[in-house]
């Protein structure tokens, strides 16, 4: 069967689950604590709300999909293997809470939807090179060059503003040191509703938001 979250409260999953239907969440927020919350499911998708990995590395089965459909990740600080990533809404990612590796397979395929945007916040990591302390992997060759324009970075690495994204050969995600003027002027317009909320939410919450010093 499925797992349907609805309802603006959090469900944190504290223990094992093994179905192997989708997780889906439409508001609020799902907290993985489990080292094997997820581990059977085919697909995650996020519709609306926020997924916190909040406790443990690779709780999500590797070749479950993700699809941001105006929902939000945050890493907090572990790392996760998933399989393709598809974008039809505006959504986020924060690497938040600590060190975070995100690896995702080939999505150079998927399906994203023209003119949406995901936005990556508290990335640090080393602007020309990659390998940093944050990461996000798509495979060699993972992303097309439309998808990569669709990512930006906000205040990446202790600079300020919205910078676009370039894919290194390896595979990695890392933003362009020099900021997008159309972003970084009208940044909170490109960032859309869902991803600038969740980066005020953040910011503005009493837990502890990761911050290294910057690697370059």
């Amino acid at each position: 069967g499925n797992l349907t979250k609805t309802g603006s409260g959090s469900l944190t999953l504290a223990a094992s689950n093994d179905f192997t239907g989708s997780n889906n969440l439409t508001i609020g927020t799902l907290t993985l604590s489990s080292g094997s919350a997820l581990t059977a499911t085919s697909a995650v998708n996020l519709t609306g709300g926020t997924l916190l990995l909040g406790s443990d590395s690779n709780q999500i089965n590797d070749s479950a999909t993700l699809t941001l459909a105006g929902g939000n990740l945050g890493s907090m600080g572990f790392d996760e293997n998933l399989n393709t990533l598809t974008l039809s809404a505006d959504s986020a990612i924060a690497l938040n809470g600590g060190n975070s590796i995100l690896t995702f397979a080939n999505s150079s395929s998927e399906t994203w939807t023209a003119s949406t945007v995901l936005t990556i916040t508290d990335w640090d990591g080393w602007f020309n090179s990659g390998g940093g302390n944050d990461q996000i992997h798509f495979g060699s060759g993972g992303l097309s060059g439309g998808q990569v324009d669709q990512i930006y970075f906000l205040n990446p690495g202790g600079e300020t503003g919205f910078f676009s994204a370039k894919l290194l050969p390896g595979g990695e995600v890392i933003p362009v040191m020099i900021p997008e003027p159309s972003t970084y002027f009208g940044g909170f317009m490109i960032l859309g509703v869902a991803g600038l909320h969740f980066w005020r939410r953040k910011r503005g919450s009493s837990d502890p938001v990761h911050h290294e010093e910057f690697q370059g």
